[in-house]
């Protein structure tokens, strides 16, 4: 679908406004159900087209044995660690709140 679409975009002269791109899934089943792709895909040089799917493809690949990867790991693991870091900084913050220690005091106090 993504394929298709991008080859509509990219080789047609059509333009499609901001509200019609928001659902790519219906905009690809009026296209499809009218007959348009598959005329499209008549016209355009398939060379291009399959040029396009094998590039489309072999960066896909890439992408996902870099995430699996030592280094993709480490990238996502170092990003995790991050926000995690602020967090706890927040948490820290809001522990040592002599308001909120009053309030946890008082409630505990009342619940016996």
């Amino acid at each position: 679908m993504y394929m298709d679409l991008a080859i509509v975009f990219n080789y047609t002269n059509l333009s499609f406004t901001d509200k019609q791109k928001e659902d790519l899934y219906k905009l690809y089943d009026l296209l499809v159900g009218s007959g348009f792709i598959k005329e499209l895909k008549k016209q355009v040089d398939c060379n291009q087209t399959d040029d396009l799917e094998v590039y489309t493809y072999e960066t896909l690949n890439g992408y996902y044995k870099y995430r699996n990867s030592i280094y993709g790991i480490m990238d996502i693991m170092s990003s995790d660690y991050g926000s995690l870091a602020t967090e706890a900084e927040s948490l820290r913050k809001s522990i040592t709140d002599t308001n909120s220690l009053n309030v946890l005091k008082e409630t505990l106090t009342n619940l016996g």
